[in-house]
């Protein structure tokens, strides 16, 4: 080889190649007992000299002779940051406690919720069947005086109605002059206004519904305002026809408060009879 370390032509280094490196292997680098050092310097390769603790080329130490650990070679490299295995556990285990904790308070919510229910369940009192089925005396004393007080301001109702009607047929087929129609249709007036009163004296039950003793106020309303519709049309000029509409809502409400006061003095009856006996208790003579 020529002093400047190029080829020369036509000489005999020209045909010889460079040699391929050595690999180290395991077993280069391995000692063969625990008392020797490597036959091989782990990280160059060259022949390690006997002895020695570190490698004169590359400067690879070896702290001692038995305590010396064949290196391990690894394709990825290694992590800068010893901890980050730590984290991502830690990491992994906060996302899991994340996920099942949810899971956990709904179940302890269920478990309270049916803890909850039965012991409602337990602490409802049994209420005897008797009790339920019997009406207090109070109760049917109160509905049996109101229906009586109704009743009789439903008399006085069915002779305004009859009285209205009398007054209309006697004026249309000339039986009174116009003077005694239109007292006479004053005195119904005058009548008619003083039901309300006697109606708003009289308390209803408890155990009466709120919207049938309004409905009774709302039949007398109705008559007094179709009486004094009456009154009007016996005072225009037409024919008749406001008179007669108005005697016409007079007798529908009249007829309304009838069937109300029917239906309390029915519902107080049925309170106050005592109950029919059972027929199979009753043994029968010999």
């Amino acid at each position: 080889m020529p002093p400047d370390g190029g080829e020369r032509e036509g000489s005999r280094w020209s045909r010889l190649r460079p040699a391929d490196p050595i690999p180290v292997t395991e077993e280069m680098i391995t000692p063969r007992s625990g008392s020797e050092t490597p036959r091989f310097c782990p990280g160059c390769g060259q022949s390690w000299v006997t002895g020695a603790t570190r490698c004169p080329a590359c400067l690879h130490e070896v702290r001692s002779s038995g305590s010396f650990t064949a290196p391990t070679y690894s394709d990825t490299p290694s992590d800068p940051t010893p901890s980050s295995g730590r984290r991502e556990v830690s990491v992994f285990n906060a996302l899991s406690i994340s996920r099942v904790l949810p899971v956990i308070l709904v179940i302890v919510a269920l478990v309270l919720g049916v803890r909850t229910l039965i012991s409602r369940d337990q602490t409802v009192e049994v209420v005897p069947s008797s009790t339920v089925a019997t009406t207090p005396t109070e109760t049917v004393q109160a509905l049996t005086f109101y229906a009586d007080r109704i009743s009789d301001i439903a008399l006085e109702v069915a002779d305004a109605r009859t009285r209205g009607r009398q007054i209309n047929d006697d004026w249309d087929r000339g039986r009174t002059d116009y003077e005694q129609t239109l007292q006479d249709m004053n005195d119904l007036v005058f009548q008619i206004g003083l039901l309300p009163v006697q109606l708003n004296t009289t308390d209803p039950p408890a155990s009466l519904s709120d919207h049938f003793h309004q409905d009774l106020v709302d039949s007398l309303d109705e008559m007094i305002a179709s009486a004094r519709t009456m009154q009007e049309g016996l005072q225009s000029t037409d024919t008749g026809e406001t008179r007669q509409a108005g005697l016409q809502d007079f007798e529908s409400a009249a007829f309304e408060f009838a069937l109300l006061s029917d239906q309390v003095t029915a519902a107080a009856e049925e309170l106050s009879e005592p109950p029919e006996p059972d027929t199979a208790d009753i043994v029968p003579e010999q």
